[in-house]
């Protein structure tokens, strides 16, 4: 269950709101990145990224809106790394939207990007696609099975 805030909800919220492409980003870079790392100290991890999981799967529904979630986690993630609860579960909903074919919006490279930290950080070194060549992220038949659940579910 989810031990969510309102207060948290809206910094989840606004972080994945942000325009990488604006001349501001840089500057609302800094604040978000700083923002996350107090919510970490008063929350705890797994409490702020159930948020943003939570955040995306009600947020975001068409392959345009995961890419831009997809970017700005790359960009936020990278900055406190840890441990990611259910990994495959996350990765799926992505290649679920995506249709398990990430073929636009240079989506394979942001999809691998992501993959190659959330999997290792997540106890699966093993499956880093730049690490190791012979791992494809959207043959990994955990990610596909969860994926699977999804569309199953209708979400």
């Amino acid at each position: 269950m989810l031990k969510n805030s309102e207060e948290l909800a809206k910094t989840t919220e606004y972080i994945f709101t942000r325009d990488i492409e604006s001349d501001a980003f840089d500057e609302e870079e800094e604040c978000c990145t700083g923002k996350i790392k107090e919510d970490i100290d008063t929350y705890g991890w797994d409490v702020v990224f159930e948020s943003w999981f939570a955040y995306l799967r009600e947020k975001c529904d068409t392959p345009e809106k995961v890419i831009g979630f997809a970017n700005l986690f790359w960009i936020f993630y990278g900055e406190v790394a840890r441990p990611v609860p259910e990994p495959y579960k996350f990765l799926a909903y992505f290649y679920f939207v995506l249709n398990l074919k990430p073929a636009r919006y240079d989506a394979a490279d942001i999809m691998d990007s992501i993959v190659s930290k959330v999997l290792p950080a997540s106890g699966y070194p093993e499956k880093n696609p730049y690490a190791n060549y012979d791992y494809i992220p959207e043959k990994d038949p955990e990610i596909i099975a969860e994926a699977e659940k999804y569309k199953a579910a209708g979400k």
